[in-house]
């Protein structure tokens, strides 16, 4: 018996440092800065011209950057990212209002997964993602605000009674 129990706790072991080294694999490196939190504003699809609103949940995404690369985290956890390389840091342009265009403090980045293409435009007031696969006429726009705090998600949870 004590052979068994013994062999056991091995395996327990085992996966625990699995599962650890898994954990450790998918948090933020060390050498990446916290560059904000933002919360999704809205998200649309356009397709021949037309604009679809698509209803989503609140969701806080984190942007973390090593300077070269941006990691942008979206959830509850900070498991999982989408990694942008980063082709432009020299500003953004930006119409704060109908008469006038300003270039602003900003980063542009790209993606590609698969033959997926998505784009990143980064400022202090908000983040804009474009979604663009290849095989569709649809492309996905996603906008959000930058927001003070820095962890939202219990907040958004319970606000939203989950």
């Amino acid at each position: 018996m004590k052979q068994n129990s013994t062999i056991w706790i091995c395996l327990v072991l085992s996966l625990a440092s699995a599962v650890a080294g898994w954990a450790q694999e998918k948090a933020v490196p060390v050498d990446f800065d916290y560059i904000g939190s933002y919360l999704l504003d809205k998200r649309v699809k356009l397709r021949d011209g037309e604009t679809f609103e698509v209803p989503m949940k609140k969701i806080e995404y984190r942007v973390y950057t090593d300077g070269i690369k941006i990691y942008l985290y979206g959830g509850a956890e900070e498991v999982g990212h989408t990694a942008y390389e980063i082709y432009r840091s020299d500003g953004i342009l930006e119409a704060p209002d109908k008469r006038t265009i300003e270039t602003v403090a900003g980063i542009q980045a790209y993606s590609v997964t698969g033959s997926v293409l998505r784009g990143l435009t980064l400022t202090q007031r908000g983040l804009t993602m474009t979604t663009q696969p290849a095989v569709s006429g649809v492309v996905e726009v996603i906008y959000a605000s930058r927001v003070k705090k820095k962890f939202l998600s219990q907040q958004i949870r319970n606000e939203e009674g989950l």
